[in-house]
């Protein structure tokens, strides 16, 4: 067992079967060794539910048996993934184009983020609306998610901006800029993640961080 590789499907029947988040969540339990009943309690699940999904994955090859344990008096089987890294070609997957595989894995974090951000929105206060206005910068009509100007309602972004308040920022934003001012964009996104990668502390509170940039095509008509 490798698990410094990565694990290419070839079984169209797992693949399809495994194209959501909650799948591989399932599957990822198993990264450390676990047997069948500790799995399940982590996950919330009943055993017959989780034993079903365990022997499809012996099947497929991406679990396996390491060992067994005695505990009072019987034999208990220990899982492990047999990698930490699987690869699903595009061609076993369902999705009809790779714009449709792709909102097909984004779509449900995206919701999420969105959702949580609308929640701690109501937290702090009401008022809020959609802010249409021109910008220059962004080459024409930009449209934001903001309380409604000179209300006391504008004191919700401060309460966001406060270092005590909670946490939320959601931008999607049209840049005009240089092939190599996008690039130096990309780069620091990048350098960006690595940085904050690294202060990850598995206790503390679970963040979705939305990072990207993309060139808009002529056809995009932003």
């Amino acid at each position: 067992m490798d698990n410094a590789e990565t694990f290419t499907v070839e079984s169209k029947d797992f693949a399809q079967s495994m194209m959501t988040i909650d799948d591989w969540k399932r599957l990822a339990v198993f990264m450390e060794e676990r047997s069948l009943s500790e799995a399940a309690e982590k996950l919330g699940v009943s055993l017959s539910q989780l034993s079903y999904h365990v022997n499809k994955w012996l099947e497929s090859g991406v679990l396996c048996v390491v060992r067994e344990e005695k505990r009072a008096g019987r034999a208990v089987k220990i899982y492990r993934t047999t990698h930490q890294r699987f690869f699903i070609p595009f061609a076993l997957t369902s999705s009809a184009t790779v714009e449709e595989m792709m909102l097909d894995i984004a779509r449900p974090v995206q919701d999420l983020a969105l959702r949580e951000t609308a929640r701690i929105l109501r937290q702090v206060g009401d008022g809020w609306g959609v802010l249409w206005q021109q910008s220059e910068q962004a080459g024409g009509v930009v449209g934001s998610i903001s309380p409604q100007p000179g209300s006391a309602a504008e004191d919700s972004l401060e309460v966001l901006k406060d270092q005590d308040g909670p946490t939320a920022y959601f931008n999607l934003a049209k840049l005009n800029l240089t092939h190599d001012s996008a690039k130096a964009l990309q780069k620091d996104l990048l350098a960006l993640h690595d940085k904050y990668q690294a202060l990850q502390d598995d206790e503390a509170q679970p963040y979705i961080v939305q990072l990207g940039v993309t060139a808009l095509s002529a056809e995009a008509g932003l």
